[in-house]
């Protein structure tokens, strides 16, 4: 699925090399539809949400979907970013 809940997230203010955009942006730990969650299993998938008004909205349970590059390779840098849904 390209959907899915934040479990988790920061903020970033500080700005460092390579950064995908400038701060301040979220960066959350995002679990999509269909996976579990079972111990000792990595169904979490982070990445850059993006598409908000205010970084304060952001919050633990907050239902989010993939946005998708025009041209894709079948890799993980085909999603651009996640978004609020």
């Amino acid at each position: 699925s390209d959907e899915g809940t934040v479990k988790s997230y920061t903020i970033v203010h500080i700005p460092f090399t390579g950064q995908p955009t400038e701060p301040p942006y979220c960066y959350a730990l995002i679990r999509l539809d269909g996976k579990d969650g079972r111990p000792n299993m990595n169904t979490d998938f982070h990445h850059r949400i993006d598409e908000i008004d205010d970084l304060e909205a952001v919050h633990i349970g907050m239902r989010v979907k993939a946005v998708w590059k025009e041209h894709r390779l079948g890799n993980i840098h085909d999603i651009l970013y996640f978004k609020p849904i």
